[in-house]
């Protein structure tokens, strides 16, 4: 069953954690209001919490993107999914 983490919006936001139990994994996908193709220029950046609850990017290819809107995430740990300011109107699902 597919989970909203990200509400669908525009502009600058963040989801609440994602954890992920050891063992496990998570697809994530970007998703738009009306069900088409997520529009051009969309980006959700994948970032992961340290120890002492900072975030941080998991690197340069660690992103949501209109071009490759899916990513199976095969780590365990705690999970934020931040919308970039700019961004055309996305949100990001699980399932």
């Amino acid at each position: 069953m597919a989970t909203q983490v990200l509400a669908i919006g525009t502009g600058a936001a963040d989801s609440g954690d994602v954890v992920i139990a050891s063992g496990s994994e998570l697809t994530v996908c970007l998703n738009d209001a009306d069900g088409t193709a997520v529009a051009p220029g969309a980006v959700v950046d994948i970032l992961k919490k340290d120890s002492n609850g900072q975030y941080f990017q998991m690197g340069q290819n660690a992103q949501l993107t209109s071009k490759d809107p899916c990513m199976v995430i095969r780590a365990a740990g705690t999970f934020l999914f931040r919308r970039r300011a700019g961004s055309p109107s996305c949100g990001v699902f699980s399932d």
